[in-house]
């Protein structure tokens, strides 16, 4: 079964971008039980079906962010479940189901940071900077070598990501 993400067909014209931003803004984090953070970690769905919501987050933004930035709530789409991470909250350490989600979403942003799509691949590096995991820094590598016509700004940032300097 296809998860609303792959499934949507979502058209710029049908919503003003104003209510787009909001609605994607109060599904990203806490704020709704039924936001990604939420469905990702509630351990009564099967761990295949959160892990495919994560792996689906990548045709949304192939999909629509590509086209339709949304300013912060496009682009911070992917704090509320990584920033876990980055306040220590959850490790690759601690067991369960942090090393084995974590993973999923490095392979997802090794796929977004592919994207022809500046917006797509800041998002993706936003994500990857807290997760804190010990492949960003050979991510951020590759990616550089991959977009030389980064501007000096977007490299600067992109290597303080993978040493996660950024808040």
């Amino acid at each position: 079964m296809p998860s609303a993400f792959q499934a949507a067909r979502i058209s710029s014209g049908a919503f003003s971008q104003g209510r787009l931003a909001e609605e994607f803004w109060a599904r990203r984090g806490p704020v709704l039980d039924c936001s990604v953070s939420d469905l990702i970690w509630n351990t009564d769905l099967e761990f295949t079906e959160r892990e495919e919501c994560v792996r689906a987050m990548f045709d949304l933004s192939q999909r629509f962010f590509a086209n339709e930035h949304l300013d912060w709530s496009g682009h911070m789409r992917w704090n509320s479940v990584c920033y876990e991470w980055h306040c220590d909250n959850r490790s690759r350490d601690r067991g369960g189901e942090d090393l084995p989600m974590q993973n999923v979403m490095v392979r997802t942003f090794s796929k977004l940071l592919l994207l022809d799509s500046e917006f797509c691949q800041r998002a993706a590096r936003h994500g990857l900077d807290h997760l804190h995991q010990p492949e960003t820094q050979a991510q951020f590598e590759a990616y550089v070598r991959r977009h030389a016509s980064l501007t000096e700004e977007s490299k600067a940032v992109a290597i303080a990501a993978a040493e996660f300097q950024v808040s």
